[in-house]
């Protein structure tokens, strides 16, 4: 049997091993339950789908780490009033100098860090090993990247520069979550971000997935034609309340639908379960009920 290779790029904080178990286990029960219900089998599917974290944190850190001794070295005690006030006032302050002694110079340096050339190839260098590891325990070369935030960034530059290089990398599905690529394609002039990254499975698809209340993520199919193009949807989902959004699209229900049954499918055609007929039928199937009954353009 083929198995399905999967991918996933996280994007800004201090990441650790296993940041993608929420993802990865809720993907693969969706997974599960797909095949069940199309084949009506009872068997375990669970062990059809290979997951591989890429972290890429670690290249970045360093500087991160400099950047919060030298704030924390330089601020001067808050003075805790007795007042409701002044109570009130310190959490205030010591929020904010929390945040911008941990989460800015985290998300500052992780954005402006991966904009470096030789940062930018060691990232990349990194992702290469991995997916190369994944190609080496596998049968077959399908790939499906899931990227979250600057995530999605790092696996669409990764993807193009692949891709122009050769045409080794033969991408099956890009997901991408809570996604600010559509900055970067507005920003730069060159080719780069300019032209969308080509699926070379004529079975694969971009699915970019939303919450409107995410202050970072942005649609991609009314960039231009090109987008329009490339993008199956930008499907709207419901992780969270306004700001909050951002950080939950690994646990939510609706993620996990929209990539596990478009895994459950593409299993189906490469190890042949059904005719040619059927497994067309799944994917017109799949593109027209992506939105689980939500906004897609």
């Amino acid at each position: 049997m083929e198995k399905i290779n999967v991918a996933v790029v996280h994007g800004i904080g201090n990441e650790k091993a296993g940041y993608s178990n929420n993802l990865s286990g809720g993907v693969l029960r969706e997974f599960d339950m797909q095949l069940k219900s199309i084949l009506k089998a009872e068997d375990d599917y669970s062990s059809e789908i290979q997951f591989k974290e890429i972290l890429w944190e670690d290249i970045v850190s360093k500087n991160q780490k400099k950047l919060e001794e030298i704030l924390a070295a330089s601020e001067t005690p808050l003075v805790r009033g007795k007042g409701l006030w002044q109570m009130c006032r310190y959490f205030f302050q010591a929020g904010i100098r929390n945040l911008r002694r941990t989460f800015t110079p985290e998300a500052i340096c992780d954005i402006i860090g991966y904009r470096d050339p030789v940062v930018c190839s060691k990232i990349h260098q990194r992702v290469l090993g991995e997916i190369n590891s994944i190609w080496q325990d596998s049968e077959n070369s399908n790939l499906t990247l899931i990227g979250h935030s600057l995530g999605t960034v790092i696996a669409y530059d990764f993807v193009f520069e692949q891709q122009q290089k050769s045409n080794d990398l033969r991408l099956s599905n890009l997901f991408t979550l809570g996604s600010p690529l559509a900055i970067f394609v507005l920003q730069y002039e060159g080719t780069l971000f300019k032209e969308p990254v080509e699926l070379e499975d004529p079975h694969g698809r971009w699915v970019n997935v939303y919450d409107k209340d995410d202050p970072i993520a942005y649609q991609l199919k009314p960039l231009d034609g090109a987008y329009n193009k490339a993008v199956l949807a930008d499907c709207a989902v419901d992780t969270g309340p306004f700001g909050a959004a951002h950080l939950f699209y690994w646990g939510n229900r609706d993620v996990h639908k929209i990539i596990g049954r478009k895994l459950a499918i593409d299993w189906i055609s490469l190890n042949k379960k059904l005719s040619s007929q059927e497994i067309e039928k799944l994917y017109k199937d799949y593109d027209g009920n992506l939105g689980l009954g939500k906004e897609t353009n």
